[in-house]
């Protein structure tokens, strides 16, 4: 697997801190969905844990993962962990115990214990397409989804996009945000998970010659910097926030 020698030692240290609190890990996102590009993909990694975790373990945490200290070969490292009953009782706003995120050109994030809809997303990756890098068989049951809260969830992610288009840290060019809208757009019309390439690939076959979302796709296969400006990135957004809405009526 790409990655393996960092996210082996990855899955040493979360053992190492939650010992049999530890259920098992999942290598989720690009990474799972055969899409994974050293200079734009980070690690995304979803870990199950059998009791909630005390303070002083997540603060070992955030010490022992922490990119001056394990340095991620990839653009990062997303890292969320969940009780076993937050994943098979999901609540509609599921809770987490622990979300990290680090890397070479990010600013070290930490949300402990929260409520985030975006978590659904999460979960359902894992379920259907997680690649368990820790743990025995069967050590977990993921819950059932509705398609509707899942809806909920890209809306709020378009939202989100909208609302940080172009960022330097999460989106300079505006490619993530033009390549999720084709993802999310994608799964709207065929309810199943799409990588960035492919759910751009797959938009392009209905929508011919849409230059923004090609000039996206060739950045990200290509490194290319073709810009992309605001006005198309929002056009894009706002139509597939239409499709979305009429999915949820």
């Amino acid at each position: 697997m790409i990655g393996s020698n960092y996210l082996d030692e990855l899955v040493n240290r979360l053992t190492t801190v939650l010992k049999d609190k530890l259920n098992s890990i999942y290598v989720v996102g690009s990474l799972s969905l055969g899409d994974f590009i050293w200079s734009s993909s980070d690690f995304d990694v979803f870990g199950v844990t059998n009791a909630t975790l005390t303070d002083r373990e997540r603060d070992h945490l955030e010490q022992i993962l922490d990119q001056e200290k394990f340095p991620c070969p990839a653009q990062g490292l997303d890292l969320l962990l969940m009780t076993k009953s937050q994943v098979e009782n999901v609540n509609p706003e599921p809770d987490y115990e622990f979300w990290y995120a680090t890397g070479r050109n990010w600013p070290r994030e930490k949300w402990d214990k929260g409520k985030c809809r975006e978590m659904l997303i999460f979960l359902q990756l894992g379920k259907e397409k997680g690649i368990k890098i820790y743990g025995s068989e069967p050590s977990v049951k993921f819950g059932d989804i509705d398609r509707r809260l899942i809806l909920k969830a890209f809306s709020e992610i378009l939202q989100w996009h909208k609302e940080n288009l172009f960022d330097g840290y999460h989106d300079p060019g505006g490619q993530n945000s033009v390549l999720n809208a084709c993802r999310i757009f994608m799964y709207v019309e065929h309810s199943r998970f799409y990588s960035k390439t492919e759910g751009a690939e797959a938009f392009l076959q209905c929508h011919q010659d849409h230059r923004t979302v090609e000039k996206a796709l060739t950045n990200r296969q290509n490194g290319t910097t073709l810009a992309i400006e605001k006005g198309e990135v929002l056009a894009l957004i706002a139509f597939v926030q239409k499709m979305l809405d009429q999915g949820l009526n």
